[in-house]
């Protein structure tokens, strides 16, 4: 007999390997990965929520502070426009440091 004529013998009822365990691996990984992100973007999202809260007081103080600060710096300003020297003298160092003040509006009546 040749080559050509022989054959393998047959396999009695076994198949190829089963596409079942590689598609259960990836669905498996994609799960897991899908989890993961979840639970990392709710972290990052209560983190960043608390983060925020902590921010507001220190602001709201800053600009407490700021307004007191504007406040002064217009009392001077009005000061060094009725002819304060040090009011103009401090007016002048401001302009120096770039920092432009200006009295209060008059308030409406």
């Amino acid at each position: 007999m040749t080559r050509l004529a022989e054959r393998p013998p047959e396999r009695a009822g076994l198949r190829g390997p089963s596409p079942m365990l590689p598609v259960a691996l990836v669905a498996a990984t994609l799960a897991t990965l899908v989890v993961f992100q979840t639970v990392q973007l709710t972290r990052d999202r209560a983190t960043l929520t608390t983060i925020h809260a902590n921010q507001e007081e220190p602001l709201r103080e800053a600009s407490r502070v700021r307004n007191i600060a504007m406040a002064i710096a217009g009392e001077a300003a009005q000061l060094a426009d009725r002819g304060n020297k040090n009011a103009q003298a401090v007016q002048q160092q401001l302009r120096r440091a770039g920092i432009m003040i200006r009295p209060p509006a008059a308030a409406a009546r």
